[in-house]
């Protein structure tokens, strides 16, 4: 490269061209290597001492200065991999993606970022199906989906990988969180009819089934044995998701259904013989008394 003096070579060649190859190769084709914080943070660390070289020019401090904020953006969503309180996890992941609304970013950062909300949406999968309902785990992480639309932290490609793999599917896990968290037994049931009329046949994964077993499970176990209508309601709920065509829950979870289905049955039939001995205005004292016994 030519200059005004044949020594003065310096600031041309070592600061700006060497600092931005070496900040474009922090990433290889190796992935340890994309997603490693001490390469990271080292490379940072070189950048921010070499800021203050008289070597550099205005806009080569500026430059590095770009790259140090792109470096501090990486960090700080790496950091969220090594968490180990998942609703901080989420809450911080969304935080994120708040403060980078706009901006372009390059194919490392998108590539750092689109691992770790992969990473994070899977681990709901470690979790108890039935912590993931009490702690309402999952309707933060649909918040997350939503967010992800339009985010400029993400290539177009990976957003379309993103909502196919777990956008339809955390909306029927929120859907199915929702109805669990429900206190009223009668409005529980319509939500978990809802949920099967709307997603019954939705393509889900394991821990999808577990959340709806649960919600299955508790509606079993809380059933309120002296209203007719209602185990009649749950009964035809058990029912429509028996055929192989519903996918919210697994073969081997619906293999269980009919000894329950018999349960139902036979409360059904003790309610419904005590109505033709006792008045159903005047046997309220009475049912309760054969709910008792029937536990």
């Amino acid at each position: 490269r030519h200059t005004r003096y044949w020594r003065d070579w310096s600031s041309d060649v070592c600061s700006s061209d060497l600092l931005s190859n070496c900040f474009a190769k922090r990433a290889t084709t190796d992935q340890t290597n994309l997603i490693d914080a001490s390469l990271i943070a080292t490379l940072k660390t070189r950048l921010t001492t070499a800021s203050t070289s008289p070597l550099f020019t205005t806009s080569d401090k500026t430059t590095v200065s770009g790259f140090i904020a792109t470096l501090n953006l990486e960090q700080s969503i790496i950091a969220l991999r090594t968490g180990t309180d998942y609703a901080q996890q989420i809450t911080g992941l969304n935080t994120i993606i708040t403060n980078n609304t706009y901006g372009t970013f390059g194919i490392i950062t998108q590539t750092i970022f689109f691992t770790t909300v992969k990473m994070i949406f899977d681990k709901r999968t470690t979790l108890d199906a039935t912590g993931a309902l009490t702690n309402k785990q999952i309707t933060p992480l649909f918040n997350t989906t939503t967010a992800l639309r339009g985010t400029p932290l993400t290539t177009a490609a990976q957003q379309t990988t993103l909502s196919n793999t777990y956008g339809g599917i955390i909306e029927v896990e929120k859907a199915i969180e929702d109805a669990y968290a429900n206190a009223d037994y009668a409005t529980k049931l319509t939500a978990t009819q809802s949920v099967i009329n709307r997603y019954g046949s939705r393509t889900v994964v394991a821990f999808t089934q577990n959340l709806f077993m649960a919600l299955l499970q508790t509606l079993i176990d809380n059933r309120p044995r002296t209203d007719l209508a209602q185990l009649n309601t749950l009964k035809t709920i058990i029912t429509s998701v028996t055929p192989a065509t519903f996918t919210l829950l697994s073969a081997a979870q619906k293999a269980n259904l009919p000894t329950l289905t018999t349960t139902l049955n036979n409360d059904i039939l003790a309610l419904q013989r005590l109505d033709l001995i006792i008045p159903p205005a005047t046997n309220t004292t009475a049912i309760a008394q054969i709910g008792r016994a029937h536990v």
